[in-house]
């Protein structure tokens, strides 16, 4: 065991930084219900925010039928979006954000102004500002977290094509002009991907349309246009986004991206086909993501196993975004007893410790129900929270030996008046380091 006292950790690993207490947040894979429950929101904790306005079966007498605009469902969209939840959890252990309206289309069309969306009914307009409300929710839990991220909004489409129709907010005719022209200013700028677009270094036909972009790290299974083998419809049927990604995309500014995603009926109507197009698609999310955000979705935490009770109630210990080499991993602890010394506990096994094998129960030391869930391998001392928070930056070493290693640490707090042994334990994290 190692212990690093606070002036070697200044010196070495980069200070730890004192907040006050953090505020609530809610729960990463939990659902939460808007209104009657007619809009349903899964929290998440990658930078990723899926919306599935039309994939709604409830048509509720208290609300009245709408009697202009489209009023046909998207048939599963629902469903796949709850399957593509499942396969990014699957690959990364962490949930996008997601939002959907259980209702019918006939009852809210969440992808309208509120004006022709709910036509003045006022329970359907409530769930409108509810479904919004939630993306910015989103939003702005993402920024916090990641600084960035993108918003995929959901729908099925029923063109003789059968092809993925990915909308950006440029019509089938601007798609139609050469690279050299959508290179210009203007094409950027009305996108919603327009972020994305303007950061230095991206070529914004190749994240629209070449081999690295959407549709071309899907066209091996999924045929999608804009991509490198369809860059444009070409006279045919296609859905460039609607409201949804024009309201909350980076088109008016700031953070979050945008793409509508159409799909046709082959990834959606069956549970194999969406099963199995969740999967590609989230792969190709990860490669998406780690070569334009810089962020590698596959690495960050997990969650090993729970603390156990302080004075402050329960330690709570969490990362923020990736963990990746070369890169600070930003952790935070909150419920801390004032004044009481805090330690980050790194091992390289949840198995054993020596001949021990974990997890350690620590009732018989007086500090029941308390576990050590990994080995004790280092340990960094935090400091003290005058005001119930810790927060810290923790520099992950450039060596190429760590990519893909998984690190188990958690927080033991000095807390005298929790028991007999004068500690607790916070819940413990798996870290998965990628490379960015």
């Amino acid at each position: 065991m190692l212990l690093l006292r606070k002036k070697t950790f200044l010196a070495f690993l980069l200070p730890c930084l004192l907040i006050a207490g953090l505020g609530a947040q809610r729960q990463a894979g939990k659902r939460y219900f808007g209104t009657r429950g007619y809009i349903e929101y899964q929290a998440g904790n990658l930078p990723i925010v899926l919306s599935a306005p039309h994939g709604g079966y409830d048509k509720p007498k208290a609300l009245k039928n709408r009697t202009w605009g489209v009023v046909g469902q998207d048939l599963k969209t629902q469903e796949l979006v709850r399957d593509v939840s499942a396969a990014l959890f699957s690959l990364t252990g962490r949930y996008p954000h997601v939002i959907i309206n259980r209702l019918h289309r006939v009852k809210l069309d969440a992808n309208r102004a509120i004006k022709e969306a709910a036509q003045g009914d006022k329970g359907a307009e409530q769930a409108w500002r509810d479904f919004h409300g939630f993306i910015d929710e989103a939003k702005k839990a993402v920024v916090a977290e990641y600084g960035r991220g993108h918003l995929y909004d959901m729908h099925g489409h029923g063109h003789p094509t059968p092809w993925l129709e990915l909308g950006y907010a440029l019509s089938a005719s601007d798609l139609a002009k050469s690279d050299k022209t959508l290179r210009q200013q203007s094409y950027r700028s009305k996108s919603t991907i327009r972020n994305l677009a303007q950061q230095k270094g991206v070529d914004f036909p190749e994240v629209l349309r070449g081999r690295t972009s959407l549709g071309g790290l899907l066209y091996k299974r999924y045929r999608s246009v804009p991509g490198p083998i369809d860059p444009s419809p070409r006279g045919k049927a296609y859905f460039n986004g609607g409201y949804i990604v024009r309201r909350h995309g980076s088109q008016q500014g700031g953070a979050i991206d945008a793409t509508q995603i159409e799909h046709h009926g082959a990834v959606r109507y069956t549970s194999s086909g969406r099963k199995a197009y969740a999967v590609i698609l989230s792969k190709a999310w990860l490669q998406f993501f780690r070569r334009y955000y810089l962020i590698d979705l596959a690495s960050g935490s997990r969650e090993l196993g729970p603390g156990c009770l302080g004075t402050q109630g329960t330690p709570l210990y969490k990362t923020r975004g990736s963990i990746a080499i070369g890169e600070p991993a930003n952790l935070s602890v909150e419920n801390l007893p004032s004044q009481s010394p805090a330690l980050l506990v790194i091992g390289v096994s949840a198995k054993s410790w020596g001949l021990t094998t974990l997890p350690l129960d620590l009732t018989l030391l007086g500090a029941k129900g308390c576990y050590l869930r990994q080995s004790f391998d280092l340990s960094l001392f935090l400091g003290t929270a005058n005001q119930g928070g810790l927060q810290l930056s923790l520099p992950i070493p450039k060596l190429s030996s760590l990519k893909g290693r998984s690190l188990y640490s958690s927080v033991l707090v000095f807390d005298k008046k929790a028991n007999t042994l004068g500690l607790t334990m916070s819940n413990a994290l798996t870290w998965q380091i990628g490379q960015l």
